[in-house]
């Protein structure tokens, strides 16, 4: 198989919390926020029409624009991340029940053929966590491993 790289994010959507709770919580910065009836606007700030319908939360979990699976795994990662996040499974059961949604982004960029597999009691770990997993898979595309 080949290398590839990846970048994770934990992002929070939610009907009615403020964002400024979510990084008091989990005690990590935000990539990005928005609160929930405020003015929608780009993630350059030029303003959109309307207003957010729901506040929303990402922050990166890992330092650098990408990680290599030189480096790390990417199921490696996700087991790391698992154990770094354990102590907020209250919060984020708190976050589920009152309509929240939690999950990890995932962007995956490949040039060639590559592959993971995540194990059941990874995926166990993840589900007990309340996050989902979304990939954005870039084959071929803005991978220069070298």
């Amino acid at each position: 198989m080949s290398a590839y790289e990846f970048c994770v994010s934990l992002s929070i959507m939610h009907p009615s919390i403020d964002p400024a709770v979510i990084t008091s919580r989990l005690g990590v910065s935000p990539k990005r926020h928005r609160t929930v009836g405020e003015q929608r606007v780009t993630t350059k700030g030029v303003p959109l029409p309307g207003l957010n319908k729901e506040s929303f939360w990402l922050a990166t979990l890992h330092s650098g624009e990408r990680l290599s699976s030189e480096s790390i795994s990417i199921e490696q990662f996700l087991a790391d991340a698992n154990g770094r996040l354990t102590q907020h499974r209250e919060f984020f059961r708190e976050l589920a029940s009152s309509g929240g949604y939690l999950e990890y982004f995932i962007g995956w960029f490949g040039g060639g053929n590559f592959s993971a597999t995540l194990e059941p009691v990874l995926m166990a770990a993840i589900a007990d966590l309340g996050i989902s997993i979304g990939f954005d898979v870039y084959a071929g595309e803005g991978f220069e491993h070298t």
